[in-house]
């Protein structure tokens, strides 16, 4: 029991730096695109541009996934809380959703995040490098 409990307080650190990482990670990448927009050279057309709406989209869902999952937690967190301090055996419930739901809520997120993350990286990565290496590729030739 004493084994559980403390890998169950280094699965709970863990999950805490993870949401913190990325999701601030995604902020900063949605800093980054919207940096991009301002830039009067930076005009992505067709296919790139479709590519850079959806990595903006997907860092978008990635930030908000973040945020509600650090919400979640607390929820979580604040029930149980509230379950050990009272100490009697009626379920708990906040806004009629008990501590595991929040906790398996937290997880789905976590994930919703990492996934969304990855394809916005993924897809902002591959317009400004194409966008950029064309430009540079094209100052060499001429």
């Amino acid at each position: 029991n004493e084994r559980f409990v403390r890998w169950q307080g280094q699965t709970i650190s863990q999950l805490s730096t993870a949401l913190a990482l990325f999701s601030g990670l995604s902020v900063g990448g949605l800093g980054f695109l919207l940096s991009l927009l301002r830039d009067a050279s930076f005009k992505p057309t067709g296919i790139l541009a479709v590519l850079f709406l959806l990595a903006f989209l997907s860092l978008l869902v990635a930030s908000i996934s973040g945020s509600a999952a650090v919400v979640t937690r607390l929820l979580d967190f604040r029930l149980t809380a509230q379950k050990l301090r009272n100490m009697n055996s009626e379920p708990l419930t906040l806004f009629g959703t008990d501590s595991s739901r929040y906790g398996k809520a937290t997880w789905i997120l976590f994930w919703v995040l990492l996934i969304s993350f990855s394809i916005g990286i993924l897809l902002s990565s591959v317009v400004v490098g194409i966008f950029y290496l064309t430009d540079m590729f094209c100052a060499i030739g001429s």
